[in-house]
């Protein structure tokens, strides 16, 4: 699974990310929305998520 997917399914399952100037992703989901799986992906491309949802908070606030 690469990053974008990723982001993709939580995005679908209603999970709200953001992101820290530290590197970590912040994620809210309804509860029992991340399994153990999901929360493993996340671990492993914390790094592209994290620059995936900071380019999208970036634009997100241009676009307003």
């Amino acid at each position: 699974m690469i990053a974008l997917d990723l982001l993709q399914q939580l995005h679908e399952l209603g999970a709200e990310l953001s992101p820290y100037p530290d590197g970590t992703v912040r994620c809210r989901a309804p509860k029992g929305r991340l399994t153990p799986a999901l929360l493993d992906a996340m671990r492993q491309h914390k790094a592209e998520l994290h620059g995936l949802v900071e380019e999208w908070s970036e634009r997100a606030s241009i676009a307003e």
